[in-house]
């Protein structure tokens, strides 16, 4: 398929030049920030290109027959019975994807209104629950405080250095006596 344009999803056969293979559009939601497009990753498009397969329609999930949408409480009656059948903890379910992918971009160091428009929250606070700091991005972040701020200080001793050995401004102006 080199091209696919099915209900928001639209898959290109190679990636473009940041690595995506399209874009999820997705068109409706609560509030105009849940109005976005999404791109695909090549992980992204595996996934897809697997449901797509199964679809006798232009959706991309739904029921058995392939053809009627699948419906929020199906995909949560499937979650749950996979979560029993995997061992899972109970908390583990769909919706914390969203937190796992927001963590992991806000782990990249995407700036956080840009995390904002990707989970499609109208509201910056409402993102900030979403994302969580590991252990090792908070102990990460402090050493690249302290080498910024052992750079800040070579600088500015480089700096003193610089003028205590450069000539005083004060020596090289022509005084004015008055006669």
């Amino acid at each position: 398929m080199d091209d696919s344009i099915l209900r928001g999803v639209s898959i290109t056969e190679k990636a473009d030049e940041w690595g995506h293979y399209g874009y999820l559009q997705i068109r409706r939601g609560k509030n105009e920030f849940r109005k976005r497009s999404l791109p695909i990753t090549a992980r992204a498009k595996e996934i897809l290109m697997a449901w797509m397969s199964k679809s006798k329609s232009d959706l991309v999930f739904t029921r058995e027959d392939g053809i009627s949408p699948i419906s929020a409480f199906t995909l949560i009656q499937q979650q749950e019975r996979m979560r029993k059948v995997l061992n899972l903890p109970w908390d583990a379910c769909v919706h914390s994807a969203r937190h796992t992918a927001l963590t992991n971009l806000g782990l990249t160091g995407v700036d956080p209104f840009t995390l904002q428009r990707a989970a499609g929250h109208a509201n910056i606070t409402t993102t900030r629950k979403y994302v969580h700091p590991t252990p090792p991005a908070i102990k990460d972040a402090f050493r690249k405080k302290v080498r910024n701020e052992r750079r800040d200080r070579r600088t500015a001793r480089k700096r003193a250095a610089r003028v205590a050995a450069s000539p005083s401004i004060v020596e090289h102006q022509p005084t004015d006596t008055v006669q």
